[in-house]
């Protein structure tokens, strides 16, 4: 059974709009597919979120949904030409809108929120466009601040821009991330992915929102600031998951701290069982090329070794021209990274019984050399103790709710199988189970390891560890 463990999420965008581009992904294997709502266009995603729900019942694939908010990023106005700005450069950056455009030696743009101008002096330090082209602010007036430019590069409309080392009074939901999260709501998203939280209040306030739309969508916090590396353990309390967006996180911090950042984050996310997603510039060259960096490949393969659940692709396949070339790219670097052995992550829990029945069971399929582990849940804790151990088998989860089981598939090394109604007892997984092997060579001393809870279908009741031969599935009178 070759099942690659760590999963990859693509972005919609022209580029893989296509319904062929979206079928040959989710044959590829692609799991994930992200809705960048920083650049929405409602009917645009519309159309690929009906596509992609009528390929999974076409393939019988999963294709989970990510709704990814636009949050308070500053960004600069419309630019109807682009155009460049060079070293020694000046920049004048206006509190309202002007006819943006650049003319000897000096660029004019204009913010989308002109009352974060108040803030900004002189001698702080200006990024754009991801951190690509940096200035610093020679001189504050009335209207506009100035800024000479110390490294240069093309400007365009609506280009993110920061303040390097002032803290704006924002909140990471704006009136147009709710607007979002409606429409999103009437689509049923499986994740809302939240920018710029700072604090848990940012991730609570999510959810609250979604509960009043009816929407049992899981929030993902995006780490890309200082504050929610300062608030990060509350933020994991209450969390369904993490994204570690490195394009902005590499402006808040200085470079060189990135790849330590991602590797506590990543550390501190799996002991507590929550999903983490290692985002931004996995493979940016493929943008405009077929082909990577070796820098890049050796990225991908930290993060699998880092114990990420998913990894992340941006303009590769939102905007590129390449995209299905960078996730074959990433999809050979991946399992070829899963083959080299890495140390399981110890888990945090309070519940001694939980702790232990995932820990036994990760342990006997790994000394019984099982094909797999099978876990029925309600509401996919256990499925996630079980996961955070990063077995080095297949998980199957089978789950009593479809919404569940989507969410469940983006974990590292589980593999969704189906759904049982609840008032079923324990024999209605083998068909499920026996299925899945049909289509796998096996022996007939092969062995599953099986975990669930008894009474079935009451939350919070994983108590139950059996050793399964494959071959003798349908045959199993199970003792409860």
């Amino acid at each position: 059974m070759n099942q690659r463990a760590t999963k990859i999420i693509v972005t919609f965008g022209p580029s893989s709009a296509d319904p062929s581009i979206l079928r040959e992904f989710l044959m590829i294997g692609v799991e994930g597919f992200r809705f960048n709502f920083s650049h929405a266009d409602y009917e645009f995603f519309k159309k690929g979120v009906e596509t992609l729900k009528n390929l999974e019942r076409e393939l019988g694939k999963c294709a989970i949904l990510i709704q990814d908010l636009g949050g308070p990023k500053l960004r600069i106005g419309e630019v109807e030409k682009p155009f460049e700005v060079k070293k020694e450069d000046i920049l004048e950056i206006y509190s309202y809108p002007v006819e943006s455009g650049y003319s000897q030696g000096i660029g004019r743009v204009y913010l989308e929120m002109p009352e974060i101008l108040e803030r900004v002096e002189p001698g702080v330090e200006v990024t754009l466009a991801d951190g690509y082209i940096r200035g610093k602010v020679i001189k504050k007036e009335k209207e506009k601040i100035i800024c000479k430019i110390i490294h240069g590069g093309p400007i365009s409309s609506r280009k993110g821009i920061n303040f390097i080392g002032i803290e704006l009074p924002l909140s990471a939901l704006t009136s147009k991330d709710m607007e979002d999260l409606k429409f999103g709501a009437s689509l049923g998203f499986d994740y809302v992915a939240v920018s710029f939280v700072s604090t848990a209040e940012d991730v609570k306030k999510c959810k609250e929102l979604l509960k009043d739309l009816g929407s049992s969508s899981w929030v993902i916090a995006k780490i890309e600031k200082k504050s929610a590396l300062e608030n990060l353990e509350e933020i994991l309390e209450v969390a369904d998951g993490v994204m570690i967006a490195r394009g902005d996180l590499g402006i808040e911090v200085p470079l060189e701290k990135v790849p330590v950042l991602q590797k506590k984050i990543i550390n501190k996310a799996v002991k507590r069982g929550k999903l983490v997603i290692v985002a931004t510039q996995m493979l940016t060259s493929m943008v405009n090329a077929p082909f990577p960096t070796r820098a890049e490949v050796s990225d991908i393969a930290n993060a699998v070794w880092d114990s990420a659940d998913a990894l992340m692709l941006s303009d590769e396949t939102a905007a590129g021209r390449y995209p299905l070339e960078a996730v074959k790219v990433m999809q050979k670097v991946i399992e070829e990274s899963e083959r080299y052995s890495y140390e399981r992550i110890s888990q945090v829990s309070e519940n001694i019984r939980d702790r232990a029945i995932a820990s036994s069971a990760v342990y006997l399929a790994e000394q019984l050399k099982s094909r797999a582990i099978v876990v029925l849940t309600q509401t996919g804790e256990s499925l996630k103790r079980v996961s955070q151990l990063r077995p080095k088998v297949p998980i199957l989860v089978i789950t009593h709710k479809k919404e569940v089981l989507r969410k469940l598939a983006l974990l590292r090394g589980v593999i969704p199988l189906g759904v049982i109604d609840p008032q079923e007892d324990i024999t209605a997984i083998f068909p499920l189970i026996k299925n899945f092997f049909l289509s796998e060579t096996f022996q007939p001393e092969d062995t599953i390891v099986l975990t669930y809870g008894y009474p079935l279908g009451i939350p919070g009741t994983t108590n139950t560890i059996k050793v399964l031969k494959i071959s003798e599935i349908e045959k199993v009178d199970v003792i409860v």
